[in-house]
């Protein structure tokens, strides 16, 4: 975070010296200290059956079946639909299996003014192709469609 507060100082004092309210901007004078990249760790695959044992018939489990098997980030999970699901109904006689997919085409924000809707972080529509056991594809399928049968 320090190595952020510094680029805004930094832009903040380009831009007053631009105005000219500031004769220097001091910020140029020093180098910004190295930011260590955080290794993200990666579940292996008997913790996320540990996850997903766990959270059986909790109404974030399938939540969590599209963040384990998609990669998405929390606001594209959080502004999907069951429209933005593809759960491979269309697989025919000779492709028996045709994976889930899952089609990324917002996020969602919160702002001091609200929630808000905006593009996904890579600015273009995203298509995932969801490979889980499918047992979870099952239950999430199943909560899809009572959900559409009660709209």
């Amino acid at each position: 975070m320090p190595a952020r507060i510094g680029d805004a100082a930094a832009r903040a004092l380009a831009r007053a010296m631009r105005s000219e309210v500031v004769a220097h901007n001091v910020a140029s004078l020093v180098k910004p200290p190295k930011v260590d990249e955080e290794e993200v760790e990666i579940l292996k695959a008997d913790q996320i059956a540990t996850v997903l044992k766990a959270l059986e018939g909790h109404p974030l489990h399938c939540l969590v079946v599209l963040a384990l098997s998609s990669g998405a980030r929390r606001g594209e999970l959080l502004a999907l639909t069951w429209e933005n699901i593809d759960f491979g109904a269309t697989a025919t006689a000779e492709r028996p299996y045709r994976p889930a997919t899952l089609t990324i085409t917002r996020s969602l924000e919160q702002t001091r003014a609200g929630l808000r809707f905006k593009p996904p972080k890579a600015r273009r529509t995203a298509c995932a192709r969801l490979r889980s056991p499918a047992a979870p594809w099952r239950r999430c399928k199943a909560i899809a469609r009572r959900s559409s049968n009660t709209t």
